[in-house]
């Protein structure tokens, strides 16, 4: 079916606390690439550390899309 499967992104999670989608690694289309970064930019978390202080963290985020 063309609207399920992964869109894989390039997320900056930065030491501010602040998601940044940097690009779509393997997308879907159908519009699911945009809401899947909208999804990607609601993500809560807790800032990467090192040595004791916040920093930015790159990382790929996979959205899952599935009917049900």
């Amino acid at each position: 079916n063309l609207f399920q499967g992964e869109v894989t992104l390039e997320v900056q999670f930065s030491a501010a606390g602040q998601v940044r989608v940097l690009r779509v690694v393997r997308g879907l289309g159908h519009g699911l690439d945009e809401m899947a970064s909208s999804a990607a930019e609601q993500i809560r978390f807790k800032p990467a550390q090192s040595d004791g202080r916040p920093v930015d963290f790159t990382a790929n985020v996979e959205i899952v899309f599935r009917l049900t």
